[in-house]
């Protein structure tokens, strides 16, 4: 019974980990797409300059 709990626990633990990866992925991406319009918003900005 010990060794199946202790299974049971890892699977739970596995599952709970791959969930936070997934979540911290698509956070992480929500963060980068600000930034991207940023950049992209500066480099017209500087080209508009130049021109």
């Amino acid at each position: 019974m010990k060794l199946r709990v202790r299974d049971h626990d890892r699977i739970i633990r596995a599952s709970e980990l791959q969930e936070n990866g997934r979540s911290l992925y698509l956070s992480g991406r929500l963060n980068i797409l600000p930034l991207l319009n940023r950049t992209v918003a500066h480099n017209e900005s500087l080209t508009y300059i130049r021109t």
